[in-house]
């Protein structure tokens, strides 16, 4: 499921199966720890990308993935 918001989407994950969830940003990391849809399943973290980078365009596209 898609959630569209302000510049940002945010994909839930469901009963913490590991999916991608992205914050909208402005959102504190408080918020974002406490969303409703999101089940901590051991330690959050998170990616900070920079929407100017090449590297943005390449992880959006799911070009990416963990080494």
């Amino acid at each position: 499921e898609h959630v569209t918001g302000k510049g940002s989407t945010v994909t839930l994950s469901s009963q913490g199966s590991g999916n991608w969830i992205k914050v909208i940003e402005g959102k504190t990391l408080l918020e974002a720890l406490q969303h409703k849809d999101y089940i901590i399943p051991a330690i959050p973290v998170f990616f900070v990308l920079s929407r100017k980078s090449t590297f943005y365009l390449e992880f959006t596209a799911g070009n990416w993935s963990l080494p």
